[in-house]
């Protein structure tokens, strides 16, 4: 098949949803499919030395128009004279902003188009963030989605296929599979990367005989970096330690980053709290996790909860907060210790616990791997395989 995946955010960006459409396009391309996936021009620097085994296409300011910093009639242009020099199979976009763009053209063309969102939604309050009145985001996001310029909506967590029926997306053509990682590819990362000296992204800040809990993934306030920064000012008058923020070479907000800096020197961890001096190769997070004694996730709400699915497959002890999303991931007492967001004090209780009781550390840890089997990406890229073929025999047979 000649597949067309109109990406938001894309690798090597720090963000589940980049890895997430990254996988994808490199599954699909291994199964034998033509590939080609648009991206921010933003992006061609970044992927320059990529050895990528799908094609990829450039649109200046996507991403600028996703964030609704800009119009959309250059990004529109851009993408039509994209569309029409090629001849697609079905085209997949992933998130509300370039399901809204194609939207606007979608009758010009005879393919079929699938709609998979990343963007997290979050208790009828949030729909993916485009706009802080709620009533605008959920307002958008239900004309995109009622407009139905898709075939069919396949959703990769319960919480999002949820949001997409209470925004009155149609049951009849909404589907939801776990998304996930790549199991075999995290694990084979972390056997060719295990030598890694991680002085190449902390210098002499980080010792083999540091206490590390680490969190990874973007800075942002959804993901209760604030939270995390006070409850490890709490641990760390017990036990001396040290706090790994994965994201903080590529904050997401200039602004907030400068927060959390304040805010680590106001409770004088500032020493403790190292921030890579690059960005972390995705081949070599495993490694990061497998050094961290504690991995947390004290996330405000969550599409699903990549970064806790890697620490929970690689068997590293973790901590997350009780939300949609990440409470299809953890299993409290089972696979992890869950605590209310925006609670630090909570936080900090159960990340000591956690270096106290090492006898409880050890069976969450050990129980991780097996509790994440089925968020693996293979599966969702099985499914939408299948969903593709499907929907193509249909339009050619209608």
């Amino acid at each position: 098949m000649k597949i067309i995946l109109l990406a938001g955010s894309f690798y090597p960006k720090i963000s589940g949803s980049a890895t997430a459409t990254y996988l994808i396009a490199k599954d699909l391309s291994k199964r034998g499919h033509n590939i080609t996936v648009v991206v921010d021009e933003g992006n061609k620097q970044l992927l320059k030395n990529e050895d990528l085994p799908f094609n990829v296409e450039y649109i200046n300011s996507y991403i600028d128009f996703a964030l609704g910093n800009v119009g959309f009639r250059d990004v529109t242009i851009q993408l039509h004279n994209l569309l029409k020099k090629s001849n697609f199979d079905i085209l997949h976009t992933f998130s509300y902003m370039p399901m809204f763009l194609f939207s606007l053209m979608r009758d010009l063309y005879e393919f079929p188009v699938i709609f998979t969102f990343w963007n997290t939604p979050y208790k009828k309050q949030r729909a993916f963030g485009l706009y802080k009145e709620p009533e605008l985001d959920l307002q958008l996001a239900k004309n995109i989605i009622q407009m139905q310029k898709y075939d069919q909506l396949i959703l990769g967590s319960k919480c999002s296929y949820e949001s997409a029926l209470f925004l009155g997306a149609d049951p009849k053509i909404t589907n939801f599979t776990y998304h996930g990682i790549d199991i075999d590819e995290f694990n084979t990362d972390l056997k060719n990367n295990s030598n890694l000296d991680l002085r190449l992204y902390f210098g002499n800040n980080l010792t083999n005989n540091d206490i590390l809990i680490t969190l990874p993934g973007r800075i942002t306030q959804q993901k209760g970096i604030k939270e995390g920064i006070e409850a490890f000012a709490l641990v760390n008058k017990i036990y001396p330690s040290k706090l790994l923020l994965t994201g903080m070479i590529d904050p997401y907000s200039e602004s907030f980053a400068k927060e959390i800096r304040d805010l680590a020197s106001t409770l004088g961890v500032s020493n403790k709290v190292l921030i890579p001096n690059k960005i972390i190769l995705r081949r070599h997070m495993p490694e990061i996790y497998k050094r961290s004694n504690i991995v947390i996730t004290p996330s405000y709400y969550e599409g699903l909860g990549f970064t806790a699915i890697e620490a929970l497959a690689l068997g590293i002890p973790l901590v997350a907060t009780n939300v949609p999303g990440l409470n299809e991931v953890g299993i409290d007492g089972y696979n992890c210790l869950m605590v209310p967001p925006k609670n630090s004090k909570k936080l900090a209780e159960s990340i000591l616990t956690l270096l106290k009781n090492k006898s409880l550390a050890n069976q969450l840890a050990s129980n991780g791997p097996e509790s994440i089997q089925k968020f693996d990406m293979s599966k969702f890229v099985d499914f939408i395989e299948e969903s593709y073929t499907n929907i193509i025999f249909r339009k050619q047979n209608a």
